[in-house]
C-alpha cells in the first residue's frame, strides 16, 4: 500500500502542468501567396481601445512622442515602434466598442465603425496617406472586446444564450468591414482576443461568471470569423494572439517577474512616492502597467516572428522545458515499474507461501 501511495505521489508531482504563454494558445492562418514575415512589416496599423490608443491626432496621424513620460501610457504599440522599428498608424481610441448600435457606453462615443471610416478617409490609395503603406509591408491589428464586455447591458443579456447571440453580432459587425479593408490592399491581419476581465482586479467584486461568458463567446466567434475570412481570402496572413492567456500567465507567475502582487494595482498605493507603477501588473485594476505591456509585446513579437505555438513557459528556451519533462517522465516510469515489480513479487511470494 505504501508503494502505491508513493507511485501516486510521483505521478501527481511530475504531471503538474506549467502556465502557458500567450503564443502557445495563439493561431495562424498563412497566405498561399506570400507567407508572413514580421521583419518585412514596416507599418503597424492599429485599431482598438485604451489598451492600444495613443491619443492620435487624426488630421496628421501624429501623437505626443512623450505620452508615456510617467510610464502610465507606455503601451505595446510604443514597444513595437521603438524597440522593433515599426511605423505606427494608430486609429485606436480609449473606451471604444466595436459597434455602438449593439453596445453603447454612456461615457464614450468611440467605436471601431467610426475609426474604420476615418482610416478609409485617409489611408487608401489616392487619399492623404495612401502612398505611405502597401499590403506587403503593413500589419493591421484589431483589439476589441474589452469595452463591449464592460458596457454590455447585463439586464438585457442575462443568460448564456443571449450573450452568445450578442457577441456573435459584435464580431460579425467587426468582420463586415474587413472585406473592404482587404479590397484597399490589406493582406496581413492580427486579431487580439478579448481580455480576461474575469481574472483581473477590475472584476474582483463583480459577477465574474458573466464577464467570463462574454469574453469566451466573443473569442469563440472571433476564431470562427477569422477562419471564414481567411477562407474567402486565402492570400492573406491572419494571426490570432491569446493576450488573455499571457495576462493569466503573468498573474500566475507574478513573483517570477518581481511584481508586488497579483491581485492589487498601482493606483492603490500611488500616493506613496516610493512606489513604481512597473512593480504592478495593473495600473488601475483594468489597464496594464508599462512593464506588463513590454512583456506582452515581447511574447507577441516572438509569436509573430517565429509562428511558434508550442506550449512553453520560457520564451528564451522553447525546447528546454520539454527535455526536462521527457527525462523526468522516463525516470517516473522506471520508478513506477520497479515499485510495481517489487509489489507484485511480494504479493506472489506471499500467496505461494500461504499455499505451501
Amino acid at each position: 500500500m505504501k508503494c502505491l501511495f508513493l507511485i501516486l505521489f510521483i505521478i501527481s508531482t511530475l504531471s503538474v502542468t506549467y502556465a502557458s504563454r500567450g503564443n502557445s494558445k495563439s493561431l495562424k492562418f498563412v497566405s498561399t501567396v506570400k507567407p508572413f514575415n514580421f521583419t518585412e512589416m514596416k507599418n503597424l496599423i492599429t485599431f482598438g481601445d485604451s489598451y492600444t490608443s495613443l491619443q492620435t491626432n487624426f488630421d496628421d496621424m501624429t501623437y505626443d512622442k512623450n505620452i508615456d513620460r510617467d510610464n502610465i501610457m507606455h503601451k505595446w504599440t510604443l514597444v513595437m515602434e521603438r524597440k522593433y522599428n515599426k511605423t505606427l498608424w494608430n486609429f485606436a481610441v480609449g473606451g471604444s466598442v466595436v459597434d455602438r448600435d449593439i453596445v453603447k457606453s454612456d461615457i464614450f462615443d468611440s467605436s471601431f465603425i467610426l475609426h474604420n471610416q476615418i482610416f478609409l478617409d485617409r489611408m487608401p490609395k489616392g487619399k492623404k496617406f495612401g502612398d505611405q503603406w502597401n499590403g506587403n509591408d503593413s500589419l493591421f491589428v484589431y483589439w476589441y472586446g474589452t469595452n463591449d464586455n464592460i458596457y454590455l447591458d447585463r439586464q438585457k443579456y442575462n443568460n448564456y444564450d443571449k450573450i452568445n447571440e450578442v457577441t456573435d453580432k459584435i464580431v460579425e459587425s467587426l468582420f463586415s468591414k474587413l472585406d473592404n479593408i482587404y479590397e484597399v490592399g490589406a493582406r496581413n491581419f492580427l486579431f487580439m482576443r478579448a481580455v480576461n476581465l474575469y481574472e483581473i482586479p477590475f472584476t474582483k467584486n463583480k459577477d465574474r461568471k458573466s464577464y467570463k461568458n462574454v469574453a469566451t463567446t466573443y473569442n469563440n466567434h472571433l476564431i470562427e470569423n477569422v477562419q471564414q475570412f481567411h477562407s474567402r481570402h486565402p492570400d492573406t496572413n491572419v494571426y490570432v494572439y491569446a493576450d488573455d492567456v499571457e495576462f493569466k500567465y503573468l498573474i500566475d507567475n507574478y513573483d517570477k517577474y518581481n511584481y508586488a502582487n497579483n491581485d492589487g494595482y498601482y493606483d492603490q498605493v500611488k500616493n506613496d512616492k516610493t512606489k513604481d507603477p512597473n512593480d504592478y501588473i495593473w495600473i488601475d485594476g483594468l489597464h496594464p502597467s508599462g512593464r506588463t505591456h513590454e512583456i506582452l509585446c515581447e511574447n507577441l513579437k516572438y509569436f509573430l516572428e517565429t509562428g511558434d505555438t508550442s506550449d512553453t513557459n520560457d520564451d528564451t528556451d522553447t525546447d528546454g522545458i520539454y527535455k526536462y519533462y521527457i527525462i523526468f517522465g522516463c525516470i517516473a516510469l522506471i520508478i513506477v515499474f520497479v515499485l510495481l515489480s517489487l509489489y507484485w513479487r511480494k504479493t506472489i511470494k506471499t500467496k505461494y507461501s500461504l499455499i505451501d
